[in-house]
């Protein structure tokens, strides 16, 4: 009775679009979530290749000094250098101007220096 009246017609089309706005909402859903992942995966890639050319800038810096890096590190949006030594550091004019030229101004690069003195109280 309900198909000679045509309901069963009815009621596969309203399935059919219902599954269409499933399908819709859901790829709308992904689109969205994509979106800011993208983004931050690009912000990490791009931290930890500056991190990496500040340890090796750190390092040339450092040559024919007795001082070694203990650490390279990213902590929220800046980017620490831990180096360990006897007596002065090299001058951090040179470090910072070799830098800035890998390193965009807007990262803020912090260098913390530990000259190792220990003295007995």
């Amino acid at each position: 009775m309900f198909t000679l009246a045509g309901y069963k017609q009815e009621a596969a089309d309203r399935d059919e679009r219902a599954g269409q706005r499933a399908r819709l909402a859901i790829i709308g859903l992904v689109v969205v979530l994509l979106i800011p992942l993208t983004g931050s995966s690009s912000q990490i890639l791009l931290y930890e290749v500056w991190t990496r050319k500040a340890d090796g800038i750190t390092q040339q810096w450092l040559a024919g000094t007795e001082w070694k890096i203990q650490d390279v590190s990213q902590t929220s949006d800046e980017i620490v250098i831990t180096v360990i030594g006897p007596g002065e550091a090299p001058p951090l004019d040179d470090l910072k101007a070799a830098l800035r030229e890998e390193i965009p101004e807007r990262v803020p690069v912090s260098i913390v220096e530990d000259s190792g003195r220990t003295a007995d109280l």
